[in-house]
């Protein structure tokens, strides 16, 4: 009776047991290799199945595993365990990459085109020539950032049904299309994918991972006339229950080069931009190519409003082979919002500017757009749309001079009913520097007069640009991000692009060597480096050009704010620290203007439509009133001409800690007992020097925290003699960005700010 019980226990246990039989382990890991090893593959349960071919393996397909495997060149391995043909594991796959392989890759493994609709455009060779640099040097550069590795069937990638294959990237429908779809084609294939982060101290502390997905090719132009327009394609990875286990919770912008801090770190699908019209594989403007057009203009998103689409930059290979520099991003599609605000992706709409609606109910975006808000209050504008965040994308479009126009996304989740966010997208072809279809900045009613506007035409804008408290808002947040070191002016806008540019400035050795000479005529590394020069020196001045081009549509005012002064100098930071009582000047800018300001944290202006005085505000009837800060405060200042208000102007002082602080900050105070010296050089890469003078012996602490507080660096905690200290700061294992470092002596506190470029 006890065997019997025991027999029915393991008839229904032993699928449950079956099912969670672990994936087979490997002796090395997923890397980069110059000598030939043994791989040995390991299980405790089942007989393990490999393949080499970067097929899939199934009870059915692949080399039974009985030896360990020699690798001797770049082999991408695929294994499952399997007890029977019912019971596999999932599969996991390592790519072996041989850095000689790559650097002599050729054409050999193109594919000839087998029939009259069959299409094969792109090349496959790395080619040394186009490159003014040893072997050694492009060994480096292919190590110098990420990589991503996806192994998918050969013919499903490449073959006649390929993915890419020429009569596959269109159906034949519009004019530009080209033949008919191959009647085997799948839009969509099974594919894995695996993130390698190289040994060093940039990348060294992160973890490499793999996962198994769907791709496909990403976008419509690039599938003109089958292919012919973009030889090098964009892809879209899905990450969906159907392939593994079902959203990204690797964050794969962990080691990007802005905003990684505000990563969602889990990801429904990942965009692998190609650079399209700013790509030496495409037809378009290849000559004004810098590849880091598109993710700045993303990252000044997030930087202007802590909202956008999260992007970074890896060397990609497909089965192996080299394939380019490419560009990950997230797109804020229905999906991805309900990963940032909850709930599921049936609760959300979403649409894109070129394309209109593209899932879910569009009531409450229609109604946002067909609503007349002129005489609506902001309160009921905010229940429908994100409103700094809209008015951050607008500045951003007219700041870049997109050349087409509007390519961003929006939604908003409908259960419970939230605003509308709209998300850049498709801006590469901005920023002049030669852009072909960009130039300096110009307002959207300018853009409209041209008919340079696609799609819905910022058909939004025009609905609430008439509403006097919008009007405001919108100045608001241009003086914001164009004065008092915004993320638009000169210095930090320049910083951005440059560090950008620095992030791949090894790593576009590889891509010039694998698409610099796709089309004839090579773009080489002095060209590239004079293209971020060109738009580098473009972006010099264009916060100026902007406020022009806003005050000639009426979108800002000519009434200038306060000025702020601590004695003699004029504050240009949004954030003052200081132990003691701080006396702040607030001066006219302009002869005939009065001043209202508030300490209480309120606007001096009311937003009821009818921007009157606020009773909180305090009324200066002289050029300048002095004003004493005992401890902490926030005073919002305006210039009153009239009628018209000038922007707001902001300063926070002394707030109580640096966590979550998100604006550049710079502290001074007159501490006679000691000082803390700027960093020198500054902007820095890697390592600086900060000096700080101590006039008596005492403990002091020297410490470098990021913009959200957080601590990245204990310099000196130490009891000191007076003297002058220089003390050598390593920012080669930190992200790209603004840091602050503090000085502390006893109960007193110095604090000053440093730029880290890489």
């Amino acid at each position: 009776m006890k065997k019997k019980i025991l027999l029915i226990l393991l008839f229904f246990l032993l699928p449950s047991m079956i099912s969670a039989i672990d994936k087979p382990e490997f002796s090395h890991h997923r890397d980069f290799y110059s000598e030939p090893f043994y791989l040995t593959l390991s299980s405790d349960s089942g007989t393990i199945i490999y393949t080499l071919d970067c097929s899939k393996p199934s009870y059915n397909n692949g080399y039974i595993y009985s030896n360990p495997i020699k690798i001797s060149r770049t082999t991408i391995v695929r294994a499952i365990a399997c007890i029977d043909e019912n019971h596999c594991s999932d599969v996991r796959t390592h790519s072996f990459i041989f850095l000689d392989d790559v650097i002599h890759q050729d054409n050999s493994g193109v594919p000839k085109p087998e029939h009259k609709r069959d299409h094969v455009y792109w090349t496959e060779e790395f080619d040394m020539s186009d490159v003014n640099v040893s072997e050694e040097e492009i060994k480096e550069a292919l190590l110098d950032i990420p990589t991503i590795s996806i192994a998918a069937p050969y013919d499903s990638l490449f073959g006649v049904a390929g993915i890419l294959r020429g009569q596959n990237l269109m159906d034949g429908k519009s004019e530009k299309a080209g033949d008919p779809n191959d009647p085997n084609w799948h839009e969509i294939i099974e594919c894995s994918v695996e993130m390698i982060y190289p040994e060093n101290k940039k990348f060294g502390k992160y973890k490499d991972w793999q996962e198994n997905a769907g791709i496909k090719i990403q976008g419509g132009g690039g599938r003109w006339y089958n292919g012919y327009y973009d030889h090098k394609q964009s892809f879209t990875l899905e990450f969906k229950k159907y392939y593994g286990e079902g959203t990204l919770k690797n964050d794969i912008f962990k080691a990007a080069p802005f905003n990684r801090e505000t990563s969602p770190g889990e990801f429904d699908k990942i965009i692998l931009r190609a650079g399209h019209n700013k790509s030496w594989g495409a037809d378009w403007d290849r000559e004004n190519t810098v590849y880091t057009r598109d993710q700045f203009g993303r990252d000044l998103q997030i930087l202007m409003s802590g909202w956008g689409s999260h992007g970074t930059f890896v060397h990609l290979y497909l089965n192996g082979k080299y394939w380019g520099l490419y560009n990950p991003c997230e797109r804020m599609d229905d999906n991805q919002l309900a990963i940032y605000f909850g709930g599921d992706n049936k609760d959300y709409y979403y649409g894109k500017g070129k394309d209109g609606d593209m899932a879910g109910n569009d009531d409450r975006y229609d109604y946002l757009c067909r609503t007349d808000w002129t005489k609506r209050r902001l309160s009921k504008l905010a229940e429908y749309l994100a409103i700094d965040e809209y008015i951050d994308l607008c500045l951003l479009y007219c700041y870049a001079n997109a050349g087409d126009s509007p390519q961003y996304y929006y939604g908003n989740r409908n259960e419970p009913p939230g605003p509308v966010y709209f998300t850049a997208w498709d801006i590469e072809d901005s920023f002049g520097g030669g852009s072909k279809r960009s130039g300096p900045p110009e307002a959207i009613e300018k853009m409209k007069e041209k008919n340079r506007l696609t799609g819905d035409k910022f058909k939004l804008y025009f609905n609430v640009r008439n509403n006097i408290d919008f009007k405001m808002k919108f100045a608001d947040r241009a003086y914001k991000h164009c004065y008092n070191n915004g993320i638009l002016t000169d210095e930090n806008v320049i910083a951005v692009w440059d560090s950008l540019c620095r992030f791949i400035e090894k790593a576009i050795l590889c891509e010039i060597a694998r698409w610099g000479d796709e089309r004839g005529k090579v773009y080489d590394y002095d060209h590239w480096h004079k293209e971020w020069e060109d738009v580098r020196n473009d972006l010099r001045g264009r916060a100026d050009k902007l406020i022009k081009e806003l005050k000639s549509v009426g979108m800002y005012p000519s009434v200038q704010p306060p000025i702020f002064k601590h004695g003699d100098d004029i504050i240009m930071d949004k954030v003052i620290y200081t132990d003691s009582d701080f006396q702040l000047t607030i001066e006219r800018a302009g002869d005939s203007d009065t001043i209202y300001y508030t300490t209480d944290g309120t606007d001096p202006r009311t937003w009821d439509l009818t921007a009157s005085v606020s009773q909180t505000a305090i009324k200066v009837d002289s050029p300048k009133e002095i004003i004493t800060i005992n401890g902490s405060g926030i005073i919002k200042a305006r210039s009153k001409k009239g009628k018209i208000w000038s922007p707001l102007h902001e300063l926070a002082i002394n707030p109580e800690s640096l966590n979550g602080l998100k604006e550049d900050e710079q502290i001074e105070n007159a501490i006679k007992s000691f000082k803390l010296y700027q960093n020198y050089p500054n902007p820095f890469n890697a390592t600086t020097r900060i000096g700080l003078y101590l006039s008596k012996e005492t403990h002091v602490r020297l410490e470098v925290f990021n913009l959200l507080g957080e601590k990245v660096a204990v310099l000196l905690d130490d009891v000191k003699q007076a003297g002058t200290y220089s003390i050598v700061f390593n920012g080669s294992d930190l992200p790209s960005g603004m840091y602050i470092y503090q000085l502390r002596c006893g109960n007193k506190n110095l604090y000053r700010k440093m730029l880290l470029l890489r």
